[in-house]
């Protein structure tokens, strides 16, 4: 899926691919989309340090392959800290370049099964979406939520704290990975809030694999 724009930077979680009994670890690295976005291709800021949760140190972007409980028993692991945690902290649905149409506007745009049409003011209308966190499509964008695959909370505990104001922007906003944003029913999203998936999973299909 190809977004209509893209933030500067931002950091993704590690990613981690079992296949059988070796591991692909993925360091955290910064991800943008050149091509997507001509202004961004002066270099951005550095990106944010490394959540609690990450591993060894390594080159950005450098990917490591070794048995699967060697990769696990690397990992850093750290108690999460969610003491001074405001959402204010991350400014999010901001209109990074300046087109008249917010990050909450574009995800739906782009993630449409059937497109809407935009009348005055940007303002959609008709339209339909799938929800795989419940299984529903979605019909019209009054019920529709966008939500932070990683709520904002969880970054927060895991390192966001130490970010500063601009790369939590970012991370909040980030249009340059599809994975970081997702159209999805209201009810389910408000369900989910701010947990991680050791207290909360989908019901619908998203529930039997990961999505990478």
């Amino acid at each position: 899926m190809t977004r209509t724009a893209c933030t500067a930077r931002r950091p993704t979680p590690a990613r981690y691919e079992d296949h059988d009994r070796f591991v692909i670890f993925e360091e955290p690295r910064a991800r943008h989309h050149p091509h997507r976005c001509p202004a961004h291709r002066r270099s951005g800021p550095h990106p944010p340090g490394r959540p609690a949760h990450a591993g060894p140190a390594a080159a950005a972007g450098e990917t490591i392959t070794k048995p699967l409980q060697s990769a696990l028993k690397a990992l850093t692991v750290k108690d999460e800290d969610r003491t001074g945690y405001e959402r204010t902290s991350f400014k999010h649905w901001v209109d990074a370049d300046k087109h008249g149409c917010t990050t909450r506007a574009k995800v739906p745009k782009a993630e449409a099964v059937v497109a809407p049409d935009q009348g005055p003011k940007r303002k959609l209308s008709g339209g339909s979406w799938y929800s795989p966190y419940d299984d529903q499509y979605i019909e019209g964008p009054s019920t529709i939520d966008i939500d932070h695959r990683i709520p904002l909370a969880e970054a927060w505990d895991s390192g966001a704290k130490g970010w500063t104001a601009a790369e939590r922007q970012e991370y909040a906003n980030d249009l340059g990975d599809d994975r970081a944003l997702i159209a999805v029913t209201a009810k389910s999203n408000r369900s989910k809030a701010d947990q991680d998936p050791a207290t909360w999973m989908p019901p619908g299909p998203m529930a039997t694999g990961v999505s990478t």
